[in-house]
């Protein structure tokens, strides 16, 4: 699905008592004198904690619990009224007189300089934040979407794409530690999500409160930040009468800057300098990539004394992607959002967990009409209604965890060329059932020959699922589970017999398409693998995970059986030959655990205003179960076992407005015994292709660096395209390029007394280089590249340099 303007919003609250009665108030708010409909007018208890707005034609519901009420009704330039509704009286229709301008108000008013009224305005909304350490309140949120393309090419339910997602949420917010969280007590939506686990209806309630409002990759200095002035000037346009006061309208208007901006009108109360209204859309000629326009409504109102907070929030926006040259996909998107049953500083249970987390309650999806009465407070529109009568609602599709009894799929093909098993090909499937997955693949290999095979179970004992977190669709998932998996496979020397595979499925097809060709040396050296594994698995993730495991296998040397590349076959090249191992049966126990949100050795390319760690520790011990029987041990036999661990930090350095100046840093190192058997020993790795890791060299040679332990750190700078745009230079798609710092620095040893086919570095390896990112191809705002170049430092790696292309992210 292309880039939509979905956020998330992270609370909770206790919600209002359904099992008592109810009843609703129909009506409409008019003005007295002209007769016209008053649009967004605030209908709301004289208590404050539930209230809804007009519609365009100026109509309300509201539902109240069984009793006598007082509610109050405004709307800016009139005077309030107020209304005493009775358990009988369900339709009533309000009329609003204007309010009258007092002159012998008007001259003091006139002295107020915009600054003046900004500056208060800024320090009453301080006032606000400090005075709330917790919000606990129900949340409404409705999301429209509706394809607007007619191109060719763009898939056909693209272009039929009309859908409309509606959530009711109890919600928590604790801003003095940090802790966000969501349950969706009720949701339905029209019969078209792709996701089986469903949860973007949430929007995030965009807070002007927030010195930062966030939109998609952006983060926009809000009007009312504590430093607005160095980023807007202020305009006041006119003075309307509101009861006994006045509402002054301020013009917002970005300064000349580099940073994405806001512009627009505020609405604020004279007197208490309180924000009423806000109608902002992205400033001019600040562009955000994928989105054309985003405009804000948001209205706020006096939940307590003296304390104001936004309780409204539409959103507008139109969102177009080009996918190639003919085909382009646009969307509009609305989104509405309504507080109610708002209760300030009450302490939130110890059972909230920290950070960003969003829960589906079991029964969301069963349908009870009295929390849509109470909650939802406009009708959907005309064309909304038509989406659900032609498509109907989809309560089955959009269940949290569905089951399936017996459910086959096949996933992926095999394809795989090395030097040793020359070519590979099979397929892989998925076997779901309602008790857990197994996952089966064969596949025959030319080179050895013969067939290899692979089959994993895997019983989820407890599993929450997966749910939104903070911006972007993610897993905050309570899991245990147990794995088994037997089979007969060609393995990597290195990382991989310690239970860590290094490469993406994309990176290793492109290693493995390019090796007949002769690009590379091949860059793996190979053995077999036969044997059963057993792991339990935990995770309370994002945040924390880890496993335990079990294997005994039996491992047998591979011979080179593909000699030269296809490119190379007349010339005298041929691969390097592969190594001979320790032949035997091993058994190991292997232990991992990893901290943080996000896997360490990658790059980021998305917005992070904080610092962020993220570790993992891994280790093994094992033993060689016929090393006497062997003719091939010339190793010590006995216990043998290895220990690593990787930090990563990721640093913001300057606020750029998009994704900020970010420092990655990530060391790691590794200590094994002496007695290491070489396919357990250390390998470093070359960067590769496509989707390279932070945590890998770009100028190492292939296949020469190996020992029992080493050290590494690597770094990854990169500026932003702030530069680019500060310089006033084209941009494209509201982006420009951007200039990153690259370096590496590691050593490799060997305790092994006996010879090794790899090479120790001898000495530090070292490198630095340059990067551009964000490179345009101007055939798809989906597909934006980097070029890397890199170059040796040192005895060690003297003058190489590497030259690398591959993907770099759009936002």
């Amino acid at each position: 699905m292309p880039l939509l303007v979905i956020f998330t919003v992270f609370f909770l609250l206790p919600i209002y008592t359904l099992g008592q009665e109810t009843y609703t108030v129909n009506g409409t708010v008019l003005d007295s004198q002209s007769e016209q409909a008053l649009i967004g007018a605030s209908v709301r208890l004289a208590s404050g904690k539930r209230g809804t707005f007009t519609n365009k034609q100026g109509v309300f519901h509201l539902t109240l619990p069984f009793g006598a009420h007082t509610i109050i009704v405004s709307s800016l330039g009139y005077k309030n009224d107020t209304l005493l509704i009775r358990n009988a009286q369900q339709q009533c229709s309000v009329r609003l007189v204007p309010a009258a301008i007092k002159t012998e108000r008007a001259d003091v008013v006139e002295e107020i300089p915009v600054e003046v009224i900004m500056r208060r305005t800024i320090e009453r909304k301080q006032a606000n934040v400090a005075a709330i350490k917790t919000v606990s309140g129900t949340l409404y949120s409705k999301l429209s979407v509706q394809t607007l393309s007619d191109s060719r090419n763009v898939r056909s339910d693209f272009k039929r794409l009309t859908r409309v997602q509606e959530t009711i949420s109890r919600v928590q917010q604790d801003f003095v530690r940090r802790r966000y969280f969501a349950t969706i007590t009720q949701r339905r939506q029209s019969a078209n999500p792709e996701s089986p686990a469903n949860t973007r209806t949430i929007v995030k309630f965009i807070n002007l409160y927030d010195d930062i409002v966030e939109v998609i990759q952006a983060q926009i200095i809000s009007p009312l930040a504590a430093n607005a002035s160095a980023y807007y000037h202020y305009t006041l346009l006119k003075r309307i009468p509101h009861n006994e006061s006045y509402i002054y309208v301020v013009r917002v208007e970005p300064k000349p800057a580099t940073v994405p901006l806001l512009e627009g009108v505020l609405h604020i109360l004279e007197g208490s300098y309180n924000l009423v209204e806000a109608r902002l859309q992205i400033g001019k000629h600040k562009d955000i990539t994928f989105v054309d326009s985003i405009a804000y409504t948001q209205r706020f109102s006096e939940l307590a004394d003296g304390i104001w907070y936004p309780t409204y929030l539409q959103t507008d926006a139109m969102s177009t992607l080009r996918i190639d040259n003919k085909s382009k996909l646009s969307l509009a998107i609305t989104s509405l959002n309504l507080y109610s049953d708002i209760i300030f500083n009450k302490p939130l249970p110890d059972s909230v967990p920290n950070g960003f987390t969003t829960r589906i309650a079991a029964d969301a999806d069963e349908r009870e009409p009295l929390q849509w009465k109470l909650y939802a407070p406009i009708e959907l529109s005309h064309r909304e209604q038509l989406i659900y009568d032609e498509q109907g609602e989809a309560p089955t599709q959009i269940q949290a965890n569905t089951k399936c009894d017996f459910c086959w799929q096949w996933t992926k093909p095999i394809l795989d060329f090395n030097r040793t098993s020359s070519l590979t090909a099979g397929a892989e499937g998925t076997l779901t059932t309602r008790y857990g997955v197994v996952i089966p693949s064969a596949a025959y290999s030319f080179g050895l020959p013969g067939f290899l095979w692979n089959a994993q179970v895997s019983v989820p004992i407890l599993d929450t699922g997966a749910v939104v977190i903070g911006k972007t669709l993610g897993f905050n998932r309570q899991y245990w589970g147990v794995s088994a998996e037997t089979y007969s496979r060609v393995s990597r020397i290195g990382n991989e017999a310690k239970g860590l595979d290094l490469s993406s499925l994309l990176t290793e097809t492109m290693l493995y398409a390019q090796a007949p060709f002769g690009y590379h040396e091949d860059y793996f050296d190979y053995f077999k693998r036969t044997g059963a594994h057993v792991h339990i698995d935990w995770s309370n993730a994002p945040f924390i995970s880890a496993s335990l495991g079990a294997s005994m296998e039996e491992h047998t040397s591979l011979k080179s059986v593909v000699l030269r590349s296809l490119r190379y076959a007349r010339e005298d090249k041929p691969f390097r030959p592969n190594p001979v191992i320790e032949d035997g049966r091993y058994a190991t126990l292997s232990a991992t655990a990893r901290y943080g949100n996000y896997q360490p050795a990658f790059v980021l390319e998305t917005p992070n205003q904080r610092a962020a760690v993220t570790a993992e520790w891994s280790g093994f011990v094992g033993k060689r179960w016929d090393a006497d029987a062997s003719a091939n041990a010339p190793t010590e036999a006995g216990i043998f076992a290895a220990f690593d661990t990787k930090i990563h930090w990721a640093q913001p350095t300057f606020f750029t407005g998009f994704t900020p100046m970010m420092l990655n840093l990530v060391v790691r190192g590794g200590v094994g015994t002496a007695n290491l058997p070489l396919q357990y020993q250390y390998t470093w790795i070359q960067r590769q292709y496509l989707i390279p890791r932070l945590d890998q060299f770009y100028t190492v040679p292939f296949g020469l660096y190996g020992g029992t332990f080493y050290a590494s750190a690597h770094l990854d700078y990169n500026t932003s395209d702030l530069l680019w745009r500060t310089l006033r230079l084209p941009l494209y798609n509201g982006r420009g390029l951007e200039f990153i710092a690259l370096g590496g620095i590691g050593y490799m040893g060997n305790t092994n007394p006996q010879p090794q086919h790899y090479s120790t570095t001898d000495g530090i390896y070292a490198e630095a280089g340059l990067a551009i990112g964000k490179i345009p191809t101007f055939v798809s705002d989906v597909i934006m590249l980097r070029f890397e170049a890199v170059c040796g430092i040192g005895n060690v790696a003297p003058h190489t340099v590497r030259f690398n292309l591959r993907f770099s992210s759009p936002l």
